[in-house]
């Protein structure tokens, strides 16, 4: 059991250190097999694989998605999926939906998008209204992924009123 633990650590550990060049940008890991990052490259699609990632998840909106990217993913025997992810049109069957598709997937999965900006959006709202996390720990963690300001001012305060409406508002702490 130790033994595949210290696989797995130094696994993290490998995938994690290819963050340093392009073809990985911005590649973070907010937990345990969930990976986040910028647009891979063809390389970076092949170092995944290479890592032992299982699933992808693209959160571009449809029009901002490379073509022939789910061609690229599957060829390396990994799962493709698209979750198109615009701020202005999220309610939360969305981000319920999101938790489901992600809670499905084999691990490890990365998360995508251009820069990691719309998966810190959704990571955020993930975070907080369907895993119930405090607003200060999943604001911290979708600014490390790279939420941009102009995304937090467009998702934050719809956030903070979806997690009023469901009755249990998390802590407010920064």
């Amino acid at each position: 059991m130790k033994s595949a633990l210290a696989i797995l650590t130094f696994s993290a550990v490998a995938l994690l250190a290819t963050a340093m060049d392009d073809d990985l940008p911005n590649l973070q890991s907010p937990r345990f097999e969930v990976y986040t990052s910028g647009q891979p490259t063809e390389e970076g699609f092949q170092k995944l694989a290479a890592m032992g990632v299982k699933s992808v998840i693209n959160v571009l909106p449809e029009k901002e998605c490379l073509s022939g990217e789910d061609k690229r993913v599957r060829n390396r025997k990994m799962a493709y999926h698209t979750f198109p992810f615009e701020p202005i049109m999220i309610n939360l069957k969305t981000v319920q939906k999101f938790g489901e598709l992600l809670q499905n997937q084999k691990k490890p999965v990365l998360i995508h998008c251009s820069t990691g900006n719309h998966v810190g959006g959704m990571w955020f709202a993930y975070r907080v209204l369907v895993e119930r996390a405090p607003l200060a720990v999943a604001l911290k963690e979708a600014r490390a992924i790279g939420l941009k300001p102009q995304m937090e001012d467009a998702i934050f305060n719809w956030v903070v009123n979806e997690d009023e409406n469901l009755g249990v508002t998390t802590i407010i702490s920064f």
